[in-house]
């Protein structure tokens, strides 16, 4: 039977473990004992869970490891098996097992209970079944603003959407003056009786922001329209609070 797990344990690696952070137990763990099994993934989630119990149950380095050795053992002799042979096979392991006190070690046994014992069928399969190793990872972009206003700055909808349309018209008709005005020669304007006569940039200019000012008085009285009938429903709602102020002091 191949090995389940390369890891081996002494009391320097625990104490290495105890000084180690918590987020980078496991990584220091694995590159410690130089593993290359893929299981050790698994088991060293294991590892550090039953690292956690034994100090809370006040082990010394050389007992916890020792403990952690003893797990790893009955773990790589039964993980092949069935239930019922595990549980036997323990129950014979622990007489040679006499590094922890009876406290220590009864609750050492529980720890096991509630986890490699009631989840065995889960572990077996992991450790024993071979496996395609499919990892999905899902990169999301997330665009934020560069500046961000505060509350106060904050604008109606309608005024908001008037001012966006002004600068895209702005922007949409200051791109077609700019490229006019780059050109070296204006092209004669059609519409002209004489179509020999050339449009200087200021007439451009002016045809522009003509064109510009039509656009905005136009969006001006949608928003005049729009504001005037916000107008009406409010004045409507408050109409109808009042009254219904009026009954309920009524009442």
């Amino acid at each position: 039977m191949s090995s389940v797990t390369s890891l081996q344990f002494e009391a320097s690696t625990v104490e290495e473990l105890i000084k180690t952070e918590d987020a980078q137990r496991k990584s220091m763990l694995l590159k410690k004992s130089g593993s290359t099994n893929e299981n050790d993934e698994i088991i060293g989630d294991f590892v550090l869970s039953l690292l956690n119990h034994l100090l809370t149950c006040g082990c010394s380095s050389n007992q916890t490891a020792s403990a952690l050795n003893f797990c790893l053992d009955f773990i790589q002799k039964t993980c092949n098996g069935n239930l019922i042979d595990t549980v036997r096979t323990l129950h014979q392991s622990l007489p040679t097992f006499n590094t922890l006190d009876s406290n220590q070690l009864t609750s050492t046994l529980e720890f096991l209970n509630q986890t490699y014992l009631t989840h065995f069928s889960l572990y077996k399969y992991l450790l024993t079944v071979p496996r395609d190793q499919d990892y999905t990872h899902l990169q999301k972009s997330v665009c934020v603003p560069d500046t961000v206003e505060t509350l106060s700055a904050a604008k109606p909808e309608a005024q908001w959407r008037y001012e966006e349309k002004v600068a895209s018209i702005k922007k949409k008709y200051g791109a077609m003056e700019k490229e006019i005005t780059d050109k070296e020669v204006v092209e004669p304007e059609k519409d002209v009786l004489d179509c020999k006569q050339h449009v200087d940039k200021e007439t451009l200019r002016q045809l522009v922001e003509k064109m510009i000012r039509q656009e905005c008085e136009g969006i001006e009285k949608k928003l005049d329209k729009v504001l005037k009938l916000s107008e009406v429903h409010l004045t409507r709602e408050i109409a109808l609070i009042e009254a219904l102020s009026g009954r309920q002091k009524e009442i």
